[in-house]
């Protein structure tokens, strides 16, 4: 778990522990050794209370430091719990490297005459599956261009069929596009920011 976490949240997540680990250690090793009726009558509120908001602070620190970075992409994509290509295989027109757990996310992208519906503008850098449904009457692709993509689309989609390409998204900013003769210059283009 830790080797994926990013090098803020290991730190995070070390401080926190570290306080809860000599805390531990002087109440429990130190302190008694000097004062043997550790903690005492007096104390003992002090003491109990002083543990639970360590522990819960240790709690929330692994929850807070711990969880994978998602960002606005929770909200714009939906996770398909897929794996990514293996090393060296290409989907979509560019190498795939893994991803830390597998995830990849896929992008419900609708097309029709003549434009096509994202769930949102903007995702963070990533793994990703844009699956194209075609709910018009002609065929339709999507293209995607930009940052590191190299002929990245679907297949030609008939009505009421879909297709979908793989890509890894860096930041930066995305054209996709249908590349049916005379369907970009109608309308069917957007562009996707990545964060």
């Amino acid at each position: 778990m830790l080797l994926g976490l990013a090098t803020g949240d290991r730190i995070g997540l070390g401080v926190v522990a570290g306080i809860f680990i000599v805390f531990a250690v002087t109440s429990a090793l130190l302190i008694p050794r000097y004062r043997p009726d550790f903690p005492g009558r007096a104390g003992l509120r002090l003491f109990i209370l002083a543990t639970l908001i360590l522990f819960v602070s240790m709690m929330g620190a692994v929850n807070v430091f711990g969880q994978e970075e998602e960002g606005d992409e929770a909200a714009h994509a939906e996770g398909s719990g897929g794996e990514a290509a293996p090393r060296g295989e290409t989907t979509g027109g560019q190498e795939k490297e893994p991803r830390p757990g597998g995830a990849r996310r896929t992008v419900e992208v609708a097309g029709s005459e003549f434009e096509f519906e994202l769930p949102g503008k903007s995702l963070s850098a990533g793994d990703y599956t844009f699956k194209l449904e075609n709910t018009g009457q002609a065929a339709h692709d999507l293209v995607l261009e930009g940052p590191g993509l190299d002929d990245a689309a679907t297949p030609l989609v008939d009505p009421g069929q879909t297709g979908s390409v793989d890509v890894t998204l860096a930041s930066g900013t995305y054209k996709l596009y249908c590349s049916v003769p005379g369907h970009e210059e109608a309308g069917m283009k957007l562009e996707l920011e990545i964060s």
